[in-house]
């Protein structure tokens, strides 16, 4: 229940999506290489590299 809250409200950037998108928290890959995905909530923004091989 709680997940679902935080999900309302958590906004997901993809640089690539041709490589990797996110959907409700969950990075689905599509092809070979790197993005970055930004996650924001409550006023704070947190990026992460996604490689996917």
């Amino acid at each position: 229940m709680y997940d679902e809250r935080i999900n309302e409200v958590v906004e997901w950037e993809v640089a690539a999506p041709e490589i990797a998108t996110v959907e409700d928290g969950k990075v689905t890959a599509h092809k070979k290489g790197k993005t970055t995905n930004s996650v924001s909530y409550g006023g704070k923004t947190s990026k992460i590299t996604v490689t996917v091989r």
